[in-house]
């Protein structure tokens, strides 16, 4: 049997035990002894080329052992161990490929670990599925190698102030994917007649940024681009204040159910209690929360519920800063997720726990909420709008207030006796597990590439026509206040265009919605003048139609 790399590896562990080297398949569940050369050739695989990892083995150890360690891996393959196997195509996306702005390479460090994970798993999820492609700068370099060894074919863009790069995108590519969520950034992507997916998952390094790129980008937005969001919450935190419903879609992130699944709950209480040296965490019921609301009401919350439930033992998961709560009470702790090392803490951290509490708001990550499901860990979920759909039957929801702003205000009361009550009730307890372990069974990161690609066969569909779109003298910009919770807005006059009256800008809006003969009716009514009303109609006309 041939077998051709680059190659997708599984979760694999290597040791050395007794001067013998040892590969572990995490996936598979299995442990083979393996010599150097073919220890060497599978960390090569997943990297280079079949005639490159040939080079190099040859190079090391001679052309023999070289390909030796080839049918040895060979044989591995044959049997389904190491590696992931061919390249699975979605039926009917073969003509299809995508491209991913440069933009997202230089964006990531704003991200939290857990958003850096997630979007890697997409990435790797559809580059199974479907020919893709990123735009990388020349800053990026170093990450090429890396991006070919996933399948991803890699394109060098030079910047030059003087050319947008969107314009170096060519005919061969069916839709454009921005992962930045910098909107601002990635706006040339979404004007160059292309279905665009915009990207937005709810990150607690974002927040409330989330919410202003958002509606910089949805009051820009094409018919042929989307902003999919990563839950029901952020795509209602966005709605309340951005327009078109339309351009705002849900598909949730996956969850690797290798790594979150159910264990031992005993050894992980023991194991997490060790690890933050505080013995109440082997000895009371464990309760996670979930960080994301703003630094002083997240505070507040913690504060409030860890001192009225001191036999219970909270733990805020992924704060930020880990260390906000001076003179922190005993029964609670704070465990960031900074690295590889604290993310894989977290199947033993949700195990160990009964419950989980999480505000559906802006900031929360939607995937660390399913991560916990899919380890049959019940959810109670805190909102100022509806239940998440995206829950089922996996939790409890209770119903928060807003501030005069648009900050939560949680019902510490009502969360610590639902909280009390649950945990009295091992039936009703059961009964959840079970729903979280039923729901969490619909996300997997397969699902969720299948559903990104799907769109951009929606949107590509819908195109034709709508590439002819009005332009406008006057623009609206709009700036989100979230002490007041409220959109800000002022009127802008392009300098292409010469100085108007306000009823330009009226009018021009109106336009969007109404007929020129009800904007007309409208005008006379503020002017008191029908033909000063009918030229302004006409000449806004005019200009929308040499715009197109």
């Amino acid at each position: 049997m041939m077998i051709r790399f680059p190659q997708q590896l599984n979760k694999i562990f290597k040791f050395e035990r007794g001067g013998k080297i040892y590969a572990a398949d995490l996936t598979v569940g299995c442990v083979v002894e393996m010599d150097e050369v073919t220890s060497y050739a599978l960390e090569l695989s997943e990297r280079f080329d079949t005639s490159e990892v040939i080079k190099r083995l040859e190079e090391r150890y001679g052309k023999e052992k070289a390909l030796d360690s080839i049918g040895k891996l060979a044989s591995f393959a044959r049997i389904g161990m190491f590696f992931r196997g061919e390249r699975r195509r979605v039926e009917g996306a073969g003509q299809q490929k995508l491209f991913i702005s440069p933009v997202f390479l230089r964006s990531l460090n704003r991200f939290s670990f857990v958003t850096r994970v997630d979007l890697y798993r997409l990435i790797t999820s559809l580059a199974e599925l479907i020919n893709l492609s990123m735009g990388v700068y020349r800053e990026h370099t170093d990450r090429l190698d890396e991006l070919n060894s996933k399948g991803i074919e890699t394109v060098l863009i030079e910047e030059d102030k003087r050319i947008s790069p969107a314009a170096l995108i060519s005919e061969e590519y069916s839709g454009i994917l921005s992962l930045s969520m910098s909107f601002v950034e990635e706006a040339p992507f979404n004007l160059i007649g292309k279905p665009v997916i915009n990207l937005a998952y709810s990150d607690r390094s974002l927040g409330d940024k989330l919410i202003q790129s958002a509606i910089d980008l949805l009051f820009m937005l094409r018919p042929w681009a989307v902003l999919c969001c990563d839950a029901s919450w952020t795509a209602n935190a966005i709605l309340k204040f951005a327009p078109k419903p339309e351009g705002v879609r849900v598909i949730p992130p996956g969850v690797d159910h290798d790594l979150f699944k159910p264990m031992d709950k005993h050894s992980a209480k023991m194991n997490i209690s060790l690890a933050l040296n505080n013995h109440l965490f082997a000895e009371l019921p464990i309760v996670i929360i979930l960080s994301g609301l703003p630094l002083n009401e997240e505070a507040s919350f913690v504060r409030k519920i860890c001192r009225v439930n001191n036999d219970i033992a909270f733990l805020v998961l992924d704060p930020s800063p880990s260390d906000y709560l001076q003179a922190k009470p005993n029964n609670v702790e704070f465990f960031p997720i900074r690295d590889a090392h604290d993310y894989d803490m977290l199947p033993l951290i949700f195990n160990s726990a009964e419950l989980l509490i999480f505000p559906a708001t802006i900031g929360i990550s939607s995937s660390l909420v399913f991560s916990g499901m899919a380890c049959g860990l019940p959810v109670i979920a805190i909102g100022d709008q509806e239940r998440p759909p995206e829950l089922d039957e996996a939790g409890i929801f209770i119903k928060a207030a807003c501030s005069n702003g648009d900050t939560m205000i949680v019902p510490v009361r009502e969360v610590s006796d639902k909280l009390r009550s649950l945990l009295r009730k091992p039936e009703e307890m059961d009964h959840l597990r079970s729903s979280s372990l039923r729901t969490a069974r619909r996300f997997s990161w397969e699902l969720t590439a299948r559903e990104i690609i799907k769109l951009f066969e929606e949107l590509r569909k819908s195109m034709g026509s709508e590439l002819q779109f009005k332009g406008y003298p006057i623009v609206f910009a709009y700036k989100y206040n979230r002490w007041r919770g409220e959109i800000e807005s002022k009127a802008f006059q392009l300098p292409r265009f010469k100085e108007k009256p306000m009823e330009y800008a009226l009018a021009s809006e109106l336009l969007k919605d109404h007929t020129p003969s009800e904007v007309e009716l409208i005008l006379t009514y503020i002017s008191g003048d029908e033909i000063k009303a009918k030229e302004i109609v006409d000449e806004i006309l005019s200009i929308a139609s040499d715009e197109t």
